[in-house]
């Protein structure tokens, strides 16, 4: 987690002063939502709660990129979670959390199995159906390779 020295203007309160934890109110850039944010470091792990004020809502994946990119510096693999069904805890119905590990790597799949790292929206959506069906394959190929 970065230090979040760049957020003091928007602390609510903080943890003896420390520079990696706090609660926060944000708007966010891609939105222009207000955003309520604790951050917390213990335990071998980094935390954000996320959740948007006033709206009845989970936060958008932009709004998440968005904190991800407050909270966590841009070489850091940080992760939302579905633990299994049995360890679900929801204090409330509308926040979301990020999480990184402090003393192991969270595993990632190859990009592949992800998409294709040069094609951008703005190709997908030039594409004929034809190039569609062409990709798809391309990309089933590829994929049963890497497995």
């Amino acid at each position: 987690m970065r230090p979040l020295d760049h957020l003091s203007g928007w602390r609510i309160k903080s943890q003896d002063d420390e520079a990696h934890t706090g609660a926060f109110r944000l708007i966010a850039a891609p939105t222009h939502a207000t955003l309520y944010l604790i951050a917390s470091n213990g335990g071998g792990w980094d935390h954000v709660s996320v959740t948007v004020a006033g709206e009845g809502r989970c936060p958008l994946w932009s709004e998440m990129a968005w904190v991800r990119d407050q909270f966590f510096e841009p070489g850091e693999t940080v992760m939302q979670l579905h633990p299994p069904r049995d360890q679900y805890i929801n204090n409330h119905a509308y926040c979301l959390h990020l999480w990184r590990a402090h003393h192991q790597a969270i595993p990632l799949p190859p990009t592949i199995m992800v998409g294709f790292t040069s094609l951008t929206p703005q190709t997908l959506a030039r594409m004929t159906s034809a190039e569609l069906r062409a990709l798809r394959v391309l990309a089933a190929l590829t994929r049963s390779k890497v497995s």
